[in-house]
């Protein structure tokens, strides 16, 4: 698969324990949800069929914001591989993660972004993907 630059990525795996974890924890989610509608015992709640698409509309876009968390939480290809300038190739100046939030189809987004950026060429840079141009003086 080809980066947005167009060198090719390479795959990495997850780790294990934190892909279970959060599956664990969706499913847990997801199970809550679905006994809304289909109770393992119990009396059936006398919804409407309108009621139904609303709530489930809702719990729909709720799990999408959840697993497409997670799925980012995850991801190997968002660390830095290594503390490079991709424009450049110096040593980046700075890097760590910071809280980013993103609007979605499922409604607003919140996850960490890894990020570097360099002194020397004025470049920030993310590995999701996302590059910007710093201005001259911001840093």
């Amino acid at each position: 698969m080809a980066t947005p630059d167009g060198a090719v990525a390479q795959e990495q795996t997850a780790v294990p324990e934190e892909v279970s974890r959060k599956r664990a924890a969706l499913m847990e989610l997801f199970a809550r949800k679905l006994d809304r509608y289909l109770p393992e015992s119990g009396a059936l709640k006398p919804w409407t069929i309108s009621e139904i698409e609303c709530a489930l509309e809702r719990d729909l876009r709720e799990l999408g914001r959840k697993v497409t968390e997670a799925r980012i939480a995850v991801d190997p290809q968002r660390a830095p591989q290594q503390n490079r300038c991709p424009k450049c190739g110096r040593a980046l100046m700075g890097h760590g993660t910071e809280p980013a939030h993103r609007q979605t189809i499922f409604g607003p987004l919140s996850f960490e972004r890894a990020y570097g950026y360099c002194r020397p060429c004025g470049s920030a840079f993310s590995p999701s993907g996302q590059r910007v141009g710093l201005r001259r003086g911001l840093l």
